[in-house]
């Protein structure tokens, strides 16, 4: 039923029971205006307390709006912060690679050049061990040499030594036979 349906039956009903006449008129049109005005108090109450949950929804909204924006406000400075990291983190990667590379370099000059010197120690080692064994070979055959050299001149003077008082001119050529032998040998 439709609210012109309504009045048109309330309207009726005052009618039928004679109350749009005289006095009851006024008492009638009285009952209304205080049904309207209760009717109008309970929506004007209704409507208060639906706005005033729509204002307290609202002002949560735009609470929650506020609590958004600022932690989207947070989110773009970390995202910016961790960013700026990254890029540090690039910068300090791409320093860390080229000092591990010149290591990388440095380490494999620092190889060769060991190995350089190993090889031409080894060579040096090599070159001494040869010159040792050549002059230890020379020290023999000189020693050899010399024990030959002091064996005849032991031979010489006890010969010279047996010889008489009389072959003194046989000594004396003896001696100087020898000391040409030792000279040559002084140098």
């Amino acid at each position: 039923m439709t609210k012109a349906d309504l009045l048109h039956d309330l309207l009726d009903l005052a009618r039928r029971e004679d109350l749009l006449e005289g006095e009851n008129l006024e008492a009638f049109v009285r009952a209304l205006r205080e049904r309207a005005s209760l009717i109008l108090d309970e929506r004007v109450r209704t409507a208060e307390v639906d706005n005033a949950w729509r204002k307290e929804a609202m002002d949560g909204l735009q609470e929650r709006v506020r609590g958004l924006e600022a932690e989207n406000t947070w989110r773009r400075e970390t995202v910016a912060a961790l960013e700026e990291a990254v890029r540090h983190l690039g910068e300090e990667k791409a320093v860390l690679e080229e000092t591990i590379r010149r290591l990388g370099e440095e380490k494999a000059a620092v190889e060769d050049a060991l190995e350089d010197a190993i090889r031409r120690f080894g060579e040096e080692k090599a070159s001494i061990e040869g010159e040792r064994q050549k002059a230890t070979q020379a020290h023999d055959t000189l020693l050899v040499h010399h024990r030959d050299v002091l064996r005849q001149v032991i031979r010489e003077v006890l010969a010279v030594s047996s010889l008489s008082v009389v072959q003194t001119r046989q000594a004396r050529r003896r001696l100087i036979a020898l000391a040409e032998l030792l000279r040559a040998e002084a140098g």
